[in-house]
This record gives C-alpha cells, sequence and structure tokens, in this order.
C-alpha cells in the first residue's frame, strides 16, 4: 500500500529494457522445462524476458492442475534494495515505469490475471524489501509460492552476490517445486555494468 512505502528514492533506467533471465531449476529432482508457443501471454506490454519467465510459471502450474481452468500461482520476488524489483512489478502490473520508485517497506502486494493456453492464470505477487533489516520475513512470502523471480542490478557486484545468496536459500528452504528464475535488472546501463553476462550463465 501507499502507506506501507517511505519516500527512499532508488536509482532506475530512464528508459526500461527487458531484463535477462536465467531459469534455475528445483533443487531435486531437476527436470527440464519446456515452454510450448501456445501458452505465451496475449499482452504485448509485458517485457518479453518477464513475459517468458511468468508464461514459464503458469505452464507449470497447468500441469499441475491437470485440466483446472483456473489457477491461482503465488509469484515472489527477491533481491537486493534498489535492484528494480518494483519497478519490474509496477511494468508487469499496470503497464508503467516510474524514472523514481520508492523503496518498499516489508512487501508489497499486487494482482495480474492471464490467458495461458486454455487456462486463466491469477498471479499473486508478494514484492519483498530488500533491505537486511526485513530478511527475517521473507520465508513467510516465499513459502508455499509457485514461482520466485531473483532480481538484481547488473551494475552492482554486490546485487549480484545477494541474489546468488537467494537462489542458495530457496534451494535449501524454499518449495521444491517452485520455478525460479534469475533476473538481471537496469541492462540499459551497459556503460557501467559491473556483472558481466556471462556471469549468471
Amino acid at each position: 500500500s501507499h502507506r506501507a512505502r517511505k519516500a527512499h528514492r532508488e536509482q532506475d533506467s530512464r528508459n526500461p529494457v527487458p531484463p535477462s533471465f536465467l531459469h534455475l531449476p528445483p533443487r531435486s529432482p531437476r527436470p527440464t522445462f519446456f515452454l510450448p508457443p501456445s501458452v505465451a501471454p496475449s499482452s504485448s506490454s509485458i517485457p518479453s524476458s518477464l513475459s517468458l519467465s511468468l508464461s514459464l510459471c503458469a505452464a507449470v502450474a497447468t500441469m499441475a492442475t491437470m485440466g483446472n481452468n483456473n489457477i491461482n500461482a503465488k509469484l515472489v520476488l527477491l533481491g537486493d534494495m534498489g535492484a528494480g524489483k518494483s519497478s519490474l512489478v509496477l511494468r508487469f502490473v499496470k503497464g508503467q515505469f516510474l524514472e523514481f520508485q520508492e523503496s518498499t517497506i516489508g512487501a508489497a502486494f499486487f494482482s495480474q490475471t492471464l490467458a495461458v493456453s486454455d487456462a486463466t492464470v491469477k498471479f499473486e505477487i508478494w514484492d519483498t524489501a530488500g533491505q537486511e533489516r526485513y530478511h527475517s520475513l521473507a520465508p513467510m512470502y516465499y513459502r508455499g509460492a509457485a514461482a520466485a523471480i531473483i532480481v538484481f542490478d547488473i551494475t552492482s557486484l554486490e546485487s549480484f552476490s545477494r541474489a546468488k545468496k537467494w537462489v542458495e536459500e530457496l534451494q535449501k528452504q524454499g518449495n521444491p517445486n517452485m520455478v525460479t528464475a534469475l533476473a538481471g535488472n537496469k541492462a540499459d546501463l551497459e556503460d557501467r555494468r559491473k556483472v558481466p553476462a556471462e556471469a549468471n550463465r
């Protein structure tokens, strides 16, 4: 909610571009997920890589429900403060981009519904705070999640290091069937890149 945010300004890119994604398999077993073209979301306002990640989550949820045409899928965003989690969610849910985005306090909730193949998928999205003091609250938000997107800032090695720790935490404590994606954000700031593109392969 608006009251649950403080007036701290995050540095974000002026012209957003789709982040790069690395899809990570669940901890065990380690299946490979394939995304058929028929499950691509119909909305053209969604950044392509985020759309792909969400489509994958929806495809997995569709398979798991075995014919259920109305699916609720919990999605959580994790990552360091200032990585751009809230900007990604705002772009996905409302098609908006703000040059300055207030830091999230605790967590913010959004929802978005997509038509995927023959199913309707309602994403229940938890945008979590990146400040260390809120870390202890994170399990409450990723517990039971169908998917997680871990966001890092490509201009910050510290942000990338923190993202890797989130991956490790989810592998140990998260839902073993959770679909996980790693998102390198602020890719338009290539001249300030600190995280090599090959580092997240």
